[in-house]
């Protein structure tokens, strides 16, 4: 009658239990993920010359680059009386501009919106949002008619979202953004590449390792005995 050989059965119980611990571990990293939100009217800000600025809101931390905060009329405030402004490139009322503008979120951005608006019909005006893999996947001419939305989402499986930039391509006239609003997932470890579930190599190869080195003590001690 055939005999299970004990040291294999074990053995094999080792590296199946080093899997679960894998499994779980991963499991247990994605359950602390939480969605963060972030939304900026610009009210409470003033600078009135260009300038980097980070904000802190929600959990959630963002870069401007390239523009000011200050009021300037009416029509280029959706809500309230301040709107992230850029203006043509060269020199300004606000210092030096280079005509482009960025908003770069810090973490795994799935979602970006805001509110734009040229201010001259003369004008000219384009926004961008780039992934993290630096490609363009997101492209709006902006007009002088109206506030337009710009919204961008991308969901797990696809590339987080890097960054939104904001170039003026004319010389009169300044581009207005507002009402920002951008969702980031903390603890995001869905695989950017391929869209589909992914374990985190590293709990499993600690696992396996950690498997390993018992079952050769196991062996080693079953020699000795």
């Amino acid at each position: 009658m055939y005999q299970f050989d004990n040291k294999k059965t074990k053995g094999f119980t080792f590296w199946l239990k080093a899997f679960a611990l894998g499994l779980s571990m991963s499991f247990a990293s994605l359950a602390e993920a939480k969605d963060l939100s972030f939304y900026e009217e610009f009210e409470t800000l003033f600078f009135r010359t260009i300038q980097n600025i980070t904000i802190e809101k929600g959990g959630v931390s963002v870069l401007l680059e390239g523009g000011a905060i200050y009021y300037v009329e009416k029509n280029l405030h959706y809500s309230g009386t301040h709107s992230w402004l850029l203006p043509p490139p060269g020199y300004s009322d606000a210092g030096t501009s280079t005509g482009e503008a960025y908003i770069k979120p810090k973490g795994t951005t799935r979602y970006i919106s805001a509110l734009v608006k040229l201010q001259s019909p003369f004008g000219c005006g384009l926004v961008q949002v780039a992934d993290i893999k630096n490609n363009l996947i997101y492209e709006q001419r902006i007009f002088a008619s109206g506030w337009m939305p710009i919204e961008v989402n991308r969901p797990e499986g696809q590339s987080a979202i890097k960054e939104m930039r904001i170039s003026h391509c004319g010389s009169v006239g300044l581009i207005a953004v507002d009402d920002l609003l951008i969702g980031v997932k903390s603890g995001d470890h869905s695989d950017d590449e391929g869209g589909s579930f992914s374990i985190p190599l590293i709990f499993v190869m600690i696992g396996l390792f950690l498997a390993r080195f018992f079952h050769r003590s196991f062996t080693l001690s079953q020699r000795v005995s």
